[in-house]
């Protein structure tokens, strides 16, 4: 539509220049023209209508009738059955506009991806208290949380283009719901764990994963009791942990949580035996038994080597943090330059790195950098055990229109690079070849990105960012971006986010995801008075045979007491699956996204069969 765009108007211009544009004419006659005032829902108006009348058989000019959306495609749905070959687009149809919209006001996007973990956390957990206690399910309460939620992804306050009083209402709602939701889950895996026997102690720590996936041991949690103690299995064997200021780092590599379960450790006076140390720290050196990683003076990664794989993962400093002028020509709120990059200024450490802390199973070094009236704190942390080198961040920004970005050049050569979307990942170009490839010189991703040549690569996880960028072996982390239309005081103060750095065998498809998901969404510790439950140390509610398949959803059916299983296919693989619970599930019906279908699922022994295809999305109802 040459005349206004999405708010189509009754006009020759607009009526005659849709026409001329509409390359499908020679397949099928009939193109949709939408009219009337957009962007906030006005619809047509009296003038509108009259002009409708004048032009409808206007000769020159195509011929009008009004009608519904799907009477045009159920008119084309005729066409296709009588042998009507269209057209067909394959990939993504990338919007050469609006790039900075991945990024602003930043502390919107963060509360937006607490709450999409959080609440699949409280719909599977009140889901298990529903069916296994007898728990009265809070559907009132998790249906008026996701329609807060989705309320909030309208534009323009999820892209950060709203005024800055629609922001500070979106904060404090947003805000207010995430502490609502959680609350709805603590609870109910408190009254779930008070369920559990478990002997040796007066206290227990129950931690659960709530996902469909097995899941090492390794979390942070409030101290569960005053005094020396010790953490046991139920067979005997101490589970590690480290005290830090406010709470305590429990690890063990080699005890995986059962998927869509809990492990129960029981809390014992004593003192914790000594744990061999595979973690060596000091002011600018972190090294566990995968990487070794050093910090240069000026606070970037001088080296991170992956021991096992004998290999260093960097090209260059790591993690160095640009702040770059950022006065896009139009559209201040939504865009980003293409030539952005030609004025920046690199923000090195105000003084040597800093080993905050040291233990057995976490270690810290701090880096202080300084932008103008801005203080950019960063922790370099490793834990014994993980293949995951976090840097934790924590902003108080003062300044305007700035855009700043962590940069990563890798030892990798690849022409593309991949990163995560809803329900799948895509692929994108590292190489400007094309004004189409250049266009794209800042991408959305949800959870990770990832340079992969054959055998190895490097994945950058985050907790709540979504600009991204892959140039060559560079892969880059839009951290913040303050324009001054229309808020102008946007990402004024204070910001707390994490990034990582995950180096990995083989491609992405291995434990990127996984990584990724325990990054936003850690496990989860209950501690509760010894009862007198008769459930297992550990146990598992719900299996899946296969890790490509992760979980969606966990809840009841919008309509009935049945329980609904959303699940996707992550890695782009096809298979058939198998379901096994202990919920005393009876029957199984592939549904769709409505919780609509017959389709039965075949059952034998072990459980329910079903098939899959590369990143489609299933949806069992389980009666």
């Amino acid at each position: 539509n040459p005349g206004e765009g999405y708010n189509g108007n009754i006009t020759a211009l607009d009526l005659g220049g849709t026409w001329k544009n509409f390359k499908g004419k020679r397949k099928f006659d009939t193109s949709l023209f939408s009219f009337g005032w957009g962007d906030g829902g006005g619809g047509p108006t009296t003038e509108m209508l009259e002009r409708y009348e004048r032009l409808k058989d206007f000769p020159g000019l195509p011929k009008l009738e009004t009608g519904r959306v799907q009477e045009l495609y159920k008119r084309l749905e005729k066409e296709v059955e009588a042998g009507l070959e269209l057209p067909v687009w394959i990939g993504e149809q990338y919007l050469e506009l609006h790039r900075g919209t991945y990024t602003t006001q930043a502390k919107i996007k963060w509360l937006h991806r607490r709450l999409e973990h959080v609440l699949v956390e409280a719909e599977a957990a009140n889901t298990l208290a529903w069916k296994l206690l007898a728990s009265s399910y809070p559907q009132n309460e998790l249906t008026e949380a996701w329609t807060t939620l989705l309320r909030h992804q309208f534009h323009d306050v999820l892209p950060g283009s709203s005024v800055r009083a629609v922001n500070n209402a979106a904060h404090l709602e947003l805000g207010k719901t995430l502490a609502q939701v959680e609350k709805l889950r603590d609870q109910a895996l408190a009254q779930l764990s008070q369920n559990i026997k478990l002997e040796g102690g007066k206290t227990n720590v129950v931690v659960w994963n709530l996902t469909l996936s097995e899941r090492p041991l390794r979390l942070k949690m409030a101290r569960p009791i005053k005094g020396a103690f010790r953490l046991l299995t139920a067979d005997g064997l101490e589970v590690s942990y480290q005290e830090l200021e406010a709470e305590i780092v429990v690890s063990n590599s080699s005890l995986n949580l059962p998927s869509m379960g809990y492990l129960a450790l029981a809390v014992v006076a004593g003192t914790s035996q000594k744990t061999k140390r595979d973690l060596k720290a000091s002011a600018n050196i972190l090294e566990n038994e995968f990487l070794r990683i050093k910090i240069a003076a000026d606070g970037t990664l001088q080296s991170v080597f992956d021991k096992n794989a004998t290999r260093e993962i960097l090209a260059g400093r790591g993690n160095q943090i640009w702040a770059y002028t950022d006065i896009p020509r139009e559209w201040d709120a939504w865009e980003i330059d293409a030539k952005y990059e030609r004025d920046g200024v690199e923000l090195l450490a105000v003084s040597k790195p800093k080993l905050e802390y040291s233990g057995t199973l976490e270690a810290c070094i701090l880096v202080e950098r300084h932008f103008e009236n801005a203080v950019i704190e960063q922790r370099y942390k490793l834990r014994a055990g993980s293949r995951r080198l976090e840097i934790e961040t924590h902003i108080c920004w003062q300044g305007r229109r700035t855009l700043l970005r962590a940069l990563f050049p890798l030892e990798l050569r690849v022409h593309e690079a991949w990163f995560e979307t809803a329900f799948g990942a895509i692929a994108r170009p590292t190489h400007r070849n094309t004004s189409w490839d250049a266009a794209r010189f800042e991408v959305n991703a949800h959870r990770w990105a990832d340079l992969s040549e054959a055998g190895y690569g490097v994945s950058l996880l985050n907790d709540g960012k979504y600009g991204h960028s892959a140039h060559g072996n560079v892969l880059g982390l839009t951290l913040l971006r303050s324009p001054v239309f229309p808020d102008p005081l946007a990402e004024e103060g204070e910001h707390h986010f994490t990034y990582a750095i995950y180096p990995h065998t083989g491609d992405w498809r291995g434990e990127t995801t996984l990584e990724a998901h325990d990054l936003n969404a850690p496990l989860l510790a209950c501690t509760v008075p010894n009862s007198k439950g008769t459930w297992n140390s550990s146990r598992s509610f719900v299996q899946i045979n296969h890790e490509n398949l992760r979980l969606s959803s966990f809840k009841k059916a919008e309509d009935s007491n049945e329980i609904i299983l959303r699940m996707y296919e992550a890695v782009g693989g096809r298979g058939t699956g198998k379901l096994e619970t202990e919920l005393g599930v009876k029957r199984g019906l592939s549904v769709n996204f409505l919780e609509e279908g017959t389709d039965k699922l075949s059952i034998n022994k072990t459980g329910f069969e079903f098939t899959y295809t590369p990143f489609s999305v299933l949806s069992l109802k389980l009666e």
